[in-house]
């Protein structure tokens, strides 16, 4: 079929040209009877008409089929159809992921697995204090440890009278004293025990004089 022309507002005339598949393609011209217009030309046309396909193509039908994984090629319909999928199966999880009372399960809730410790009846987490020993039998000087650490106790076994037991935050027998314990000359009774609870900062150190005592001291 031959190219059809006709006119709209102000005269300026319109050209659809035939682009031999059954449809037309508006042409531009120029004023009517004015000199020197031009026609855009097929080529431009056809060229106008692949990047339009070409974007058509990308962008994806308006019922494009989501694709099948996450990362599948699709148009940009297809992809957005894909991130709904994903979004409601997530929706859907929330749920499941919820305790009776609303808030979300920890990993050890939703395995339902007791760490040590745990007393889930009482609702309380059991912990066992672990200490180290050192029994001295003799008048001396004693570093019981070295650097930071927790004096505990100190336990007489056999205290005796006029007897003076001198403890150090320290790694000698001076320093930053923490107390002396000193017995009178006439015992009440010969055991005793000091808690003491106290940190230390250097190390322990004991010193025993005045009697032979046995005592023994609790730190870690």
């Amino acid at each position: 079929m031959a190219d059809l022309d006709y006119k709209v507002f102000n005269g300026v005339l319109k050209k659809l040209r035939d682009m031999g598949d059954g449809t037309y393609a508006e042409v531009v011209a120029g004023s009517a009877g004015a000199p020197g217009s031009s026609d855009t030309t097929e080529a431009t046309q056809l060229l106008v008409k692949t990047a339009v396909e070409a974007i058509n193509t990308k962008t994806g039908a308006l019922t494009e089929t989501a694709p099948a994984t996450d990362t599948a090629s699709s148009g940009i319909n297809g992809r957005l159809q894909r991130i709904a999928q994903r979004v409601t199966s997530l929706i859907a999880l929330v749920p499941t992921a919820l305790t009776a009372s609303g808030n979300y399960k920890t990993a050890t809730n939703e395995l339902n697995v007791l760490i040590a410790g745990e007393d889930i009846d009482n609702d309380v987490l059991k912990v066992e204090s672990r200490y180290s020993f050192a029994n001295i039998t003799t008048q001396t000087s004693t570093v019981v440890k070295s650097g930071p650490g927790l004096l505990k106790r100190i336990i007489f076994g056999q205290a005796l009278a006029s007897g003076v037991v001198a403890i150090y935050d320290n790694t000698a027998g001076s320093g930053t004293l923490i107390t002396t314990i000193t017995f009178p000359a006439t015992l009440l009774n010969n055991v005793a025990c000091y808690n003491f609870d106290c940190a230390v900062a250097t190390g322990l150190t004991i010193v025993t004089s005045g009697a032979t005592q046995n005592i023994t001291a609790i730190y870690r």
